[in-house]
This record gives structure tokens, sequence and C-alpha cells, in this order.
């Protein structure tokens, strides 16, 4: 099958899924090519493989053959033994009346009005009102 037929009988498959009662998949069971209503409308055969009846018998593949290595698809996962802290949320922005409060108190500063350790405090005063 290339893969143009293969979307052609998935789409029939689809379709036939609508059948009332399972009917396209329950008919296998009565076919004597045990063949399903999408199959024969897609005009594909089942090919049953050789060594296929040993995989349903076991009922998997069986081991893994030796010296067969499985990819690493992501490198394990590892949990720090403390959660980390959650990143602090941003500020919140400046109300008019806060913007306007921080403009006055750099302007006294910079008239040299309040002295430095004054205005970090009255800074500090005004941001933890946000």
């Amino acid at each position: 099958m290339n893969t143009g037929s293969m979307f052609v009988r998935g789409l029939i498959g689809i379709v036939c899924s609508f059948i009332p009662l399972y009917l396209d998949n329950l008919w296998m069971l009565w076919d004597k090519d045990a063949q399903t209503l999408h199959d024969k409308l897609a005009d594909t055969v089942v090919v049953k493989a050789a060594g296929s009846e040993k995989i349903v018998e076991r009922g998997s593949l069986g081991p893994v053959p030796a010296g067969y290595e499985r990819p690493a698809f992501a490198p394990p996962v590892s949990f720090p033994s403390t959660p980390p802290t959650p990143p602090s949320p941003p500020p919140a922005p400046a109300s008019p009346d806060t913007a306007e409060a921080l403009r006055q108190l750099d302007e006294l500063r910079a008239k040299n009005l309040v002295t430095d350790e004054e205005y970090q405090e009255k800074r500090k005063a005004i941001l933890d009102r946000l």
C-alpha cells in the first residue's frame, strides 16, 4: 500500500464506523478472508506475517533481543529536594497619585531640601503603599 491508499482506507474506516453495532469491525469474524467492510471497500487484504501466530499466542513481541539498546528519547528527570521559589509578581503599575508623589520627592531631592536618608525613607514609604 502507498500513503494515498492508506489514507483512503482510513477515511473509509471512519465513515464505516458510523454503521450501527460495530458491524464494520465485527464483519471480519465471519469473513473468510478476515476483512472488515472498510478493507473490502478499499480493496485491501489482510496479510498474516510469518511468525505472527507466535506473537498472538504469547500476547506480546517477547523479550528485547540481546545487545539491543532502546533509544533515549529524553534525559532522565530529577526533582530538587526543595521546590523552587516562585518568581515574585511584577510590580504593580504606579497610580497617578504614586507617580506624582515620587515626582515631588525627586524635586525636593534635586533642590537639596531632603537628605539622602530622608529621600530613601520617604520613597520606600510611597512604594510600600502600592
